[in-house]
């Protein structure tokens, strides 16, 4: 599964049971996988503000993955980005294998 960006600089970012709301609203994430029996002591979060020069990420399998939500990973330096994602690689849907990435203007 993959590690999505949620929130950049100046966003306020808030996990509350398997709801993602960045600046006031709700992200629509079709993607998002919620197993029952997740990590309860970190799945709720904020609100809060992500500081400048870090970005807030999260893990495709919202219940088991070490992310941004969980204590000693917190929010990840913009430094530490490497590159962007473009086109998917793989994908249970085998239909949206190879599709096009869209980009985010912000």
């Amino acid at each position: 599964m993959a590690t999505r960006l949620i929130g950049l600089p100046g966003d306020v970012v808030e996990v509350s049971d398997v709801a993602t709301i960045v600046n006031g609203s709700v992200l629509q994430e079709p993607y998002a996988v919620h197993i029952n029996g997740g990590r309860p002591s970190y799945a709720a979060v904020g609100p809060l503000t992500i500081p400048e020069d870090e970005i807030f990420v999260m893990g495709d399998n919202r219940d088991m993955a070490f992310d941004s939500r969980y204590p000693g990973f917190e929010r990840a330096e913009t430094d530490d980005v490497k590159g962007r994602a473009s086109v998917i690689f793989w994908f249970d849907n085998r239909e949206r294998i190879g599709k096009k990435i869209e980009q985010s203007a912000k």
